[in-house]
């Protein structure tokens, strides 16, 4: 397992250009949540509240969608207020878990996930503790953000309309996975909504790079 720990590159503060050229899908803008907990009801495909009593158990939910290429970006909304004790996001397999019998930042520290708890600022991979996001320049993230997941690198990212918070993770042995944005809360009444807002795309001067790691000229951004 990579360590998905803090590296210069982690580090990087300097945005990716691809966030910035994002391809929207049509078909994917009607995905939902494809799994949850029986803690969760369904408001409408994409939105989700946590109905179970109390804050003594963890919730889980998985996006439809899986995803093992490519890079890929998510708007979230999670207000601050509902996120309790623990409150986490990233990403799992489909085998990773949904629930769990006490309070706990269930996304990261689920067997084979990779999350950050938006409550403790903690970052989780594989069970593992592996440090604190975002860093101290920037407070927790707001009720509105993004996730940037880049699979050819195996990288989570987050930002919002304010800006680009760094990446979270890196970790190469994601990768060898198919992965499932995934969102967990442990607050009673906590309402979470997820979009998926489009592929990036990597641009340069010869054009956009392609699946075959060839470039190909502007106006065929529509073929692939």
């Amino acid at each position: 397992m990579g360590n998905g720990t803090s590296s210069k590159s982690v580090l990087s503060l300097i945005p990716p250009p691809w966030i910035h050229t994002i391809r929207p899908n049509i078909q994917r803008n009607r995905d939902g949540f494809g799994s949850k907990s029986q803690g969760f009801r369904n408001v409408t495909i994409n939105t989700i509240i946590r109905r179970r009593k109390g804050n003594k158990q963890t919730d889980g939910a998985k996006w439809i969608e899986g995803y093992n290429s490519g890079k890929h970006v998510f708007e979230i909304v999670f207000p601050s207020k509902m996120r309790g004790k623990h409150s986490s996001i990233g990403v799992g397999t489909k085998d990773s878990e949904l629930d769990h019998k006490s309070s706990t930042s269930l996304v990261g520290k689920a067997a084979v996930s990779w999350g950050i708890d938006l409550s403790t600022q903690k970052v989780f991979v594989n069970g593992r503790l592996t440090r604190r996001y975002p860093r101290k320049l920037f407070s927790k993230l707001p009720d509105v953000f993004f996730m940037y997941l880049d699979m050819d690198k195996g990288k989570i990212m987050f930002g919002s309309e304010e800006g680009y918070f760094g990446p979270a993770i890196q970790d190469e042995d994601m990768r060898r996975y198919t992965v499932y944005p995934m969102v967990s809360a442990t607050e009673e009444g906590a309402v979470i909504t997820m979009a998926y807002k489009g592929k990036g795309i990597v641009l340069s001067s010869a054009g956009i790079l392609g699946k075959d790691g060839h470039y190909r000229a502007w106006k065929s951004i529509a073929s692939f």
